[in-house]
């Protein structure tokens, strides 16, 4: 679980941005809504964040940053060597010839010579890329992992890079200096070394890609293949619990649906998803449902499938084509302890604001923009006088924390 995030110089972030969602252990919480940030922690973050602020105010873009950090950590090795690197710094001649920062903290094992069922502790991931300015080729200033193993006192080196390309590593990680790993690093200056680790099946590195690295959203990055949710075809629900499961669903979100009936023909290969709906003979096939119910099922399958596997869910304007209430469900998911076992992390940026009333204020980040057209971000808890039983809705839409458009 990520449960703070840093970004200077990216889109329209230009200052450091710091984005902590963390909160002590006095701060009272409904059950799945607020997770220790590492076993046996006393501070705590929350399962689903949901941004808020006006159009083009920078909630994409804080998105299109968990997603860039997601695919650097986990794929940038499987880039063509040179080239852009898919993303943006802020659009001045200035920035474009500063670095980009990104910092993360997340959880992930305390004992690296056994990662697998460790505990788990504080986690630190720092990456820095080099300035743009006359045509300079992207690669990486620096880039760390740390972790603190005793829940107190100095981050440890897991590894350390440098502009030179130069690998320093903890003794448990068993990297030698004649180790490929440190050769790839010398000739890959625009990759991640956790992304070369995990083509090298390295078990730190696949705990760490699952911590930030596994990003399931539904951003594209123009001539970039990576992002986007995969649609959703009729063998998503091919298999007869995840289809009772929708079922269930479908009836309580009321679309008028009896039942969603799934079949294959051998002889022809074909498959169908179709639906039997209250007060009609003929059954509907899924692709000529509403788009809100085709997305409301995208969704189902998509968290079902990562509450199963792992990873961190980035969804943009994720109320969009949802009723309201419908909408309110999805949170809910994500804080059932049954269905997410893993604790998985929703981000979320969001335009409808009867959710407010659903919402703690710990789970909400604002974004707004100052003069010189920079994002500045925040959190409505670090707002003082900001009571946990306010109505947040009514106060939000008058203003009162920023974040809404000023039109006229």
């Amino acid at each position: 679980m990520i449960h703070r995030i840093e970004i200077e110089n990216f889109r329209s972030i230009r200052e450091r941005q710091i984005i902590d969602l963390t909160v002590g252990a006095k701060v009272p919480s409904e059950p799945g809504r607020l997770e220790p940030i590492f076993d046996g922690a006393e501070r705590r973050a929350p399962r689903v964040v949901a941004i808020y602020g006006a159009n083009a105010s920078g909630k994409t873009n804080l998105l299109h940053a968990l997603n860039f950090v997601g695919w650097f950590v986990s794929s940038s090795f499987a880039k063509e060597p040179g080239g852009r690197l898919p993303y943006e710094k802020f659009f001045t001649r200035e920035m474009e010839a500063s670095p980009t920062r990104f910092e993360i903290h997340f959880s992930g094992p305390a004992n690296l010579k056994k990662p697998e069922g460790s505990p788990t502790c504080l986690y630190k991931y720092e990456l820095v890329l080099g300035p743009r300015d006359e045509g300079q080729a992207d690669r990486v200033l620096s880039e760390s992992v740390k972790f603190r193993p005793e829940k107190k006192g100095r981050f440890r080196r897991v590894f350390e890079r440098n502009e030179k390309g130069h690998v320093s590593t903890a003794s448990e990680m068993k990297l030698g200096s004649k180790n490929p790993l440190l050769a790839s690093a010398f000739q890959r200056p625009d990759a991640s070394i956790i992304s070369i680790m995990i083509r090298l099946n390295h078990d730190i590195a696949q705990a760490i890609g699952s911590s930030i690295g596994w990003v399931t959203s539904n951003l594209r990055v123009p001539g970039w293949l990576f992002g986007g949710l995969p649609p959703i075809t009729p063998f998503a629900y091919r298999d007869q619990e995840n289809l009772d499961s929708l079922n269930h669903e479908l009836r309580r979100a009321d679309f008028g649906i009896e039942e969603a009936i799934f079949e294959r023909e051998e002889r022809s290969k074909n498959t169908r998803l179709e639906f039997k709906h209250r007060g009609l003979d003929k059954r509907i096939d899924f692709l000529e449902e509403s788009s809100g119910t085709i997305k409301f099922m995208n969704y189902f399958h998509i968290f079902n499938r990562m509450f199963i596997e792992g990873g961190l869910a980035v969804i943009d304007e994720i109320d969009a084509s949802l009723h309201p209430l419908l909408m309110r469900e999805i949170p809910r998911w994500f804080a059932d302890d049954d269905r997410n076992r893993k604790g998985i992390q929703l981000w979320m940026s969001c335009q409808d604001p009867t959710l407010f009333d659903d919402l703690l204020k710990e789970e909400i980040v604002l974004c707004d923009k100052n003069s010189q057209g920079a994002s500045e971000i925040y959190g409505l808890k670090e707002i003082d006088g900001v009571r946990r039983d306010e109505n947040f809705k009514d106060v939000y839409l008058i203003g009162a924390y920023g974040g809404v458009p000023q039109y006229g």
